[in-house]
């Protein structure tokens, strides 16, 4: 059973108490079905139109990953340059993970406005002001402008929130399978020729240089998404009006009833109960407070790793930018093993457990590979740092990225699938939460790295860190033996079955 909205996004047509309905009610349902017939339904569109949409999506969600990872390599050398030859490892590190505080209020907007604006309006200004903001990046002439820019850069990115939406609105669920993997997998490739490209580029040309090519990749993909993209977002009242024409045409029939849609305060009532919509959620379940706990903590590993890896490729090994950029594809390798692995394995395991449970369906089915990824994210980290400590092979440092991206993605793909299965219809905004929360400690706990390593070293520096994550291994554990429980506690969770 999932519990229903407390107060309804449209309010419910009137009806009189003879049963008739009201004349102009039935004049604005013909206009409607009129206004928003069938050829009007992103569900009608043709195949190849829908791919084609699909594809500028995926371009979109490639150039957002690209110019978010492709400084990385060069962070240091850009705080330098613009610091007159100071360098500052804070400013450096924030200057990476500022991005992610960008991401973690966007959602926030992005999501209730392309519900009240629709999509098209909503993706094609978040796509301009992206485009603005790579723009003034590459002209910064200090670092705090730099920082500031990337920061509204990350803010603008609408691909994150409105890809799934647009490609649910397109699609019926038996086809969506496919697009999904693809809005997937293109930002994994752009994760290892972000850094790689960049890193090569910058070490012959400058990092302006990437940061330029990042404007041309946007300039690229806005273009035909502005011109070819059609609005895919209809209201539920203008969804119904579309039910209602398929089924009367289906029975000869040219009419149809459609409900009264939202006015202007309702609308804008509704836009600040989804905005605020995830924080409440987030509040109200401890179950996702602890599971956001463990997975934005191996989310921060991730930044701690990628802020540190220059300095450690380059100040303890020699290497260049591109051979520091190159070193990234580690980290996707791993994360695409752990994709492909838990594509296999995470249906397999939920049916196995249902079974096993008599065929009663649990939510908390979904975190056995929680709990190898909670294994194997503080051995990553353990490895890594003890590799630069004791200036081991390099081997050893391209296995922990390795056994890092798999075992992130065993944490990240299983929390995912719990929120969806737990929250039902208010999963949407739970992953809200889960981003928010994930991208605020992103963007602010390798901070406190950098002085942590300074007094440690790296070796000690990274032990203390990786027990730290194996504090919270237990949580996937507890979660799976009284989830079921805790998730009574929270109106916005799925009852179970039993």
């Amino acid at each position: 059973m999932v519990i229903g909205e407390e107060r309804p996004l449209l309010s419910a047509r009137e009806v009189p108490e003879d049963g008739s309905p009201r004349d102009s009610t039935d004049a604005t349902a013909a206009q409607d079905v009129e206004a928003y017939n069938i050829a009007d339904d992103p569900i009608e569109w043709p195949k190849s139109f829908k791919w084609v949409v699909i594809a500028l999506l995926s371009f979109m969600a490639f150039t957002v990953t690209f110019a978010c990872l492709s400084i990385m390599p060069s962070a240091n050398h850009i705080v330098r340059d613009l610091g007159h030859g100071k360098s500052n490892k804070a400013a450096s590190v924030l200057l990476i993970t500022v991005w992610e505080l960008g991401e973690a209020a966007g959602p926030l907007f992005i999501a209730p406005l392309s519900e009240t604006f629709g999509r098209y309006a909503v993706l094609n200004a978040s796509n301009i002001l992206f485009l603005i903001a790579n723009v003034m990046t590459a002209l910064s002439t200090n670092v705090s402008l730099l920082i500031t820019m990337r920061a509204v850069t990350g803010f603008a990115v609408a691909s994150n929130v409105l890809n799934p939406a647009i490609i649910g609105d397109m699609l019926v669920p038996e086809q969506r399978g496919k697009a999904m993997t693809v809005i997937i997998i293109v930002p994994m490739i752009a994760s290892a020729m972000g850094p790689a490209i960049g890193g090569a580029v910058a070490d012959g040309l400058g990092w302006r240089q990437v940061v330029w090519i990042n404007v041309a990749l946007a300039c690229v993909c806005q273009i035909p998404l502005f011109a070819f993209l059609k609005e895919t977002y209809r209201a539920p009242s203008k969804q119904d009006a579309l039910s209602v024409q398929r089924s009367d045409a289906d029975d000869g029939n040219a009419t149809g009833a459609t409900p009264q849609t939202p006015d202007g305060k309702t609308a804008m009532r509704s836009f600040w109960d989804l905005a605020i919509r995830p924080a409440s959620i987030l509040c109200s379940s401890r179950v996702l407070v602890m599971l956001c706990l463990c997975h934005s903590l191996d989310f921060v590993f991730y930044y701690v790793m990628v802020t540190t890896l220059p300095d450690i490729l380059q100040d303890v090994y020699g290497q260049s930018l591109s051979s520091t950029g190159f070193t990234f594809i580690y980290f996707t390798l791993g994360s695409g093993c752990g994709l492909l692995f838990c594509n296999v394995t995470l249906d397999k395991l939920y049916k196995k457990l249902r079974d096993g449970n008599h065929g009663q369906e649990k939510p908390e089915f979904r975190l056995p590979l929680a709990i190898v990824g909670a294994i194997g994210v503080p051995a990553a980290v353990l490895l890594y740092g003890w590799t630069a400590s004791l200036h081991l092979p390099l081997i050893y440092l391209r296995l922990s990225l390795l056994l890092l991206g798999m075992s992130t993605c065993f944490s990240g793909m299983s929390v995912y699938t719990y929120v969806v299965d737990a929250f039902g219809a208010y999963s949407a905004s739970a992953m809200a939460g889960v981003i928010v929360m994930r991208s605020v400690m992103g963007a602010f706990v390798p901070l406190i790295t950098v002085p942590l390593i300074n007094a440690l070293g790296y070796g000690r520096g990274f032990t203390t860190l990786s027990l730290a994550s194996l504090s919270l291994a237990p949580i996937p554990v507890l979660v799976m033996r009284y989830g079921a429980v805790w998730r009574q506690s929270s109106k916005f969770t799925r009852q179970p079955t039993d």
